[in-house]
C-alpha cells in the first residue's frame, strides 16, 4: 500500500481533516494533500509525528502492516471503549431484568385469581408490568448490539488477514 493512500486512511479513521492534521503537524494542509496524492513524501521528523498522532509504529505506517498483537493491547484504549460500554451496559440490565422476572413469578396471584380488591384504590389487576417487557426488550437488543459489534470487529480481523495472504 502506498503511504499517501495509508496516511490518508488513517486520518480518515480519526475523523481528522487535513487541515487538522496539518495543525498537528506544523505543516500546510497543502503539504498534506501532496502527501496523500503520493505527489511528494513526507520528512522524517513528520513521519515520526504521524506515528505518534495515528498511535502506529512506523512499519505500520510504510508498510501498511497491522501488529495485530499490538493492535488488541491497544484495543481497550481506543476502539473498544463502544464493545466495553455495550457489555457492562448488557450485563447490568440482564441483572435487572432477571431480578424483576424473579421477583414478578414470586408475587404472582393464585391460578383462580385474577386480581384482588383494595379499599384505597379501587380493583387492581395482576399481570405483568409493562417496564418488565421494556426491560427485557431493552436487554435483549443490547445483546443483539453487542454481538453485531463483536461479529464486526472479528470480520474485518478475518478480511484483512485473508488480504495480506
Amino acid at each position: 500500500m502506498e503511504i499517501g493512500k495509508r496516511i490518508k486512511e488513517l486520518r480518515v479513521g480519526k475523523h481528522l481533516s487535513q487541515e487538522a492534521l496539518a495543525n498537528e503537524l506544523n505543516v500546510s494542509r497543502q503539504a498534506v494533500t501532496k502527501w496523500e496524492n503520493n505527489t511528494s513524501k513526507p520528512s522524517t521528523a513528520n513521519l515520526l509525528a504521524l506515528c505518534k498522532i495515528f498511535d502506529i509504529s512506523l512499519d505500520e505506517l510504510v508498510s501498511g502492516k497491522v501488529d495485530e498483537k499490538k493492535n488488541e493491547e491497544r484495543g481497550w484504549k481506543s476502539g473498544n471503549k463502544l464493545r466495553c460500554a455495550l457489555l457492562i451496559s448488557s450485563i447490568i440490565f440482564s441483572l435487572f431484568s432477571t431480578i424483576a422476572v424473579i421477583n414478578n413469578i414470586r408475587c404472582l396471584p393464585p391460578k383462580n385469581v385474577i386480581g384482588y380488591a383494595d379499599a384505597e384504590t379501587g380493583i387492581t389487576v395482576f399481570g405483568t408490568p409493562t417496564y418488565l417487557y421494556l426491560l427485557c426488550g431493552f436487554t435483549i437488543m443490547l445483546i443483539i448490539a453487542i454481538a453485531f459489534v463483536f461479529l464486526r470487529s472479528n470480520y474485518k480481523k478475518w478480511r484483512r488477514k485473508n488480504e495480506t495472504s
